[in-house]
């Protein structure tokens, strides 16, 4: 009896001491296995952001475009604006590509219905490009149409940020962020400079817009730079220090200067879109080192997460 009553009793002692420990061990690969998960969701999300950062980009050079052509009637831009909507498409197919390759639904419900709203403002383009063909449309309103996209497409990158807890790679995006804002502010910028060079005159409300979009620049630039490591601001202050910055720094004094009779007759909407052009191209090779630098950020998060979780 008493052999039996020591057999219970080491039973009990085992169970008291192997199940806290079995409580625990669960849970630790329970928590390695939501943090693999994240990890391999944030990895997803991060190497479809510069798919659709690309389709931003070549929006924004098409809106650039469709303003030269609406403000010159029609008599520049138009060939370069035929080629410019086969770049956007094969951007867009792109795209589309990708998003049938991952399932953002899954991921966070909100990111899908974001890109949800990107789609919806993307299947209204082929209408748009008609009415500017046409002439059948302002500025104002076309300027809005690509802008509203692009908007769309940047309020994908906040709703990222949330879908991480990683203090690292929050701060990465928040960067990226807002060097996008700062070359979207730049497009807008192309956009209706091509417009008022192509009139040879900046009307009121055109000048005040195209004075205010360099000190947002500037804005978004500084901010950027204080969320950046060291390599990443030295790669930026190399292009920040190529001529065409200060190329398109004295195209724009002299838009600056047309509202006080300053004569704007010595560039052309063409000349200042591709002068804007080719410093918005510098912005991207930032946006595309900064882009790598995050997937890789990303997938070293997803790959420890991995391994935590074999090992867990």
């Amino acid at each position: 009896m008493r052999r039996i009553l020591l057999k219970y009793r080491i039973i009990a002692i085992f169970m008291l001491a192997f199940v806290p420990m079995l409580y625990f061990a669960g849970a630790q690969i329970i928590t390695a296995y939501n943090n693999k998960v994240e990890a391999s969701n944030i990895g997803q999300v991060a190497e479809f952001v510069p798919v659709l950062s690309a389709v931003v980009h070549e929006l924004q050079k098409e809106r650039g475009r469709s303003a030269g052509y609406l403000g010159a009637k029609g008599k520049a831009f138009a060939e370069g604006l035929a080629d410019q909507h086969k770049l956007t498409d094969s951007k867009i197919r792109i795209y589309k590509t990708a998003l049938e390759n991952i399932h953002l639904a899954s991921i966070d419900k909100g990111l899908a219905a974001q890109v949800e709203m990107v789609n919806s403002r993307l299947a209204n383009i082929d209408r748009i490009r008609n009415n500017v063909k046409s002439l059948n449309t302002t500025v104002g309103e076309t300027v809005a149409y690509y802008s509203g996209t692009i908007n769309e497409a940047f309020t994908f990158l906040p709703s990222t940020i949330a879908v991480s807890r990683d203090a690292s790679l929050v701060r990465e995006l928040s960067m990226y962020e807002e060097i996008l804002l700062g070359k979207e502010n730049a497009g807008i910028e192309r956009a209706i400079g091509a417009n008022g060079f192509s009139a040879q005159e900046f009307n009121a409300t055109i000048y005040h817009r195209f004075v205010r979009l360099g000190s947002s620049q500037d804005t978004h630039f500084k901010t950027a730079r204080a969320l950046m490591t060291a390599p990443q601001e030295k790669f930026l202050d190399k292009i920040f220090s190529r001529p065409i910055m200060s190329q398109v720094q004295a195209a724009r004094k002299l838009g600056y200067a047309s509202a006080f009779g300053g004569d704007i007759s010595s560039v052309s909407g063409t000349e200042w879109f591709d002068l804007a052009t080719k410093r918005i191209d510098a912005l991207k090779d930032f946006e595309d080192y900064a882009a790598d630098e995050l997937v890789m950020h990303a997938q070293k998060l997803s790959a420890d997460a991995q391994w935590q979780f074999m090992f867990a």
